[in-house]
């Protein structure tokens, strides 16, 4: 990736800001940040090239696209208005394609597996010591996602770590909500509560929940199914090469291609709320799967020093890409730190 001097990243800042504030009401538009360019038409490969990134849930083409500007104005966004935004900027806009939704998977309950001694941790059972990359979710609903992993908050309390989404989904539900390891959809529920509902962090604008661990729970460890221990947490960077362990898709590998968070607009049980501090992620190698249901809440780590560095929530798999938002980020308005042992 190009240098980028204090300058060029100042009027990044201020682009996507006016682009936030133009653009991020607008139902197509799914993400707005600053990053590398993607060809999303090449498999979405992508560039050394830095730009204004407004993500898009829909890119008509040719005369589709003619058809749509004339029948839907107010959701069409122009040429001469984008160039407007970069005018005498640096960089360019490009207008990815992306349409991120929560990675929890909701359905009706099943029935819990069976273990079989000596055979591998299954991530969508019920799990003894408990670690990072398998399922969890609130007892009361029938859903999954993942357990991110052990923190601590300033008191000394050990707790677990995952998306507001998995373990509360309803604005109704409030702190002391049961948390089953696994999840109500895997078989869990209300006999296999391992903790209790302590905080979330919507205040911050950051869809991310801590649970504090039942008194007689099962232990809860530091490490991530098939990664090993989480050493720390430090901030994304473009170019970095991140790993994750997820209830759904298990161990998968990418690449950080924002050069600057985003924000987006999700609707957590129906209201709209704005996520900021956004990561974007792509597949280390093309046409890979990079994160799918029942992965949110899992953490991304740096995958050359295992810190974490992102709290998985959203994603796409046409074209593939991750979001996650930044775990320093994450922790501050949690008011917990990562669990080194």
């Amino acid at each position: 990736m190009p240098e980028l001097n204090s300058t060029i990243l100042s009027d990044a800042r201020h682009t996507v800001r006016q682009a936030t504030r133009l653009y991020l009401s607008n139902p197509r538009v799914s993400l707005i940040d600053f990053g590398l360019r993607i060809r999303d038409q090449q498999e979405s490969r992508l560039t050394d090239e830095p730009c204004l990134r407004i993500h898009l849930r829909n890119k008509p083409r040719g005369e589709q696209l003619e058809i749509f500007a004339a029948e839907s104005p107010s959701l069409y966004l122009s040429d001469e208005e984008l160039r407007g935004l970069v005018r005498d900027r640096p960089f360019e806009v490009d207008l990815p394609l992306g349409d991120y939704r929560p990675n929890e998977v909701v359905g009706a309950r099943t029935p819990l597996p069976a273990a079989v001694g000596g055979a591998p941790v299954r991530r969508e059972r019920l799990v003894d010591p408990m670690l990072g990359g398998v399922s969890v979710g609130n007892a009361w609903l029938a859903g999954a996602g993942t357990l991110g992993g052990k923190v601590i908050d300033r008191r000394g309390d050990q707790m677990l770590l995952s998306n507001w989404h998995v373990l509360a989904g309803r604005w109704w539900i409030g702190n002391g909500a049961p948390i089953s390891q696994p999840g109500r959809l895997d078989g869990g529920g209300t006999g296999f509560v391992v903790a209790y509902l302590a905080q979330d962090a919507w205040r911050s604008r950051l869809d991310a929940a801590v649970a504090r661990l039942a008194v007689g729970s099962r232990q809860l460890v530091n490490d991530q199914l098939e990664i090993g221990a989480v050493t720390g947490a430090a901030t994304p960077a473009p170019g970095m090469r991140v790993t994750k362990s997820g209830r759904t898709t298990g161990v998968t590998w990418g690449i950080v291609s924002s050069i600057l968070p985003g924000r987006m607009i999700t609707y957590a049980d129906g209201f709209p709320r704005v996520v900021r501090d956004i990561w974007a992620i792509e597949p280390e190698l093309v046409g890979d799967r990079v994160s799918g249901r029942g992965d949110s809440g899992s953490m991304w780590l740096d995958a050359d020093t295992r810190r974490a560095v992102g709290l998985h929530f959203a994603g796409d798999s046409d074209p593939p890409r991750a979001l996650a938002m930044g775990m320093p980020a994450v922790l501050d308005a949690l008011a917990v730190d990562i669990a080194l042992r």
